[in-house]
């Protein structure tokens, strides 16, 4: 798995919604996605990203680490229960785009935004 380090400073880079006050030394951004338009779009928006996987293992992650993408909700909930933050790229798309390779373009046209979640796992095995 490369690990590399992605920035859009030379863009203009804007304050993320999740920028950590004060000491950020210790906190690693993860981007989880396969989809190359998912990077475009995040780096256009000026969150830079310490690491990009296309599969998350959740032992890398530690508590006060971000990460970013569209997890499955079980691995959202391990990264979650260790302290880290999970912010998920919504997108509202229409039906016949589901499972498409989109652009950053028409990622930004359907309304391509992050959202912070916490998820509780309530139960471990039925």
């Amino acid at each position: 798995m490369a690990h590399t380090r992605f920035s859009a400073e030379q863009n203009g880079a804007i304050s993320p919604p999740f920028a950590a006050d004060g000491d950020d030394m210790d906190v690693t951004t993860f981007f989880v996605s396969r989809h190359p338009g998912a990077l475009e779009w995040l780096l256009q928006q000026g969150i830079d990203v310490d690491h990009y996987h296309v599969h998350l293992d959740p032992r890398e992650v530690t508590a006060g680490d971000i990460v970013i993408g569209t997890l499955p909700i079980h691995i959202a909930a391990d990264i979650t229960a260790k302290g880290a933050d999970y912010w998920h790229l919504s997108l509202n798309l229409p039906v016949e785009l589901r499972g498409c390779e989109l652009t950053a373009e028409l990622m930004a046209h359907y309304g391509a935004r992050l959202e912070r979640f916490g998820i509780l796992r309530l139960s471990d095995r039925l």
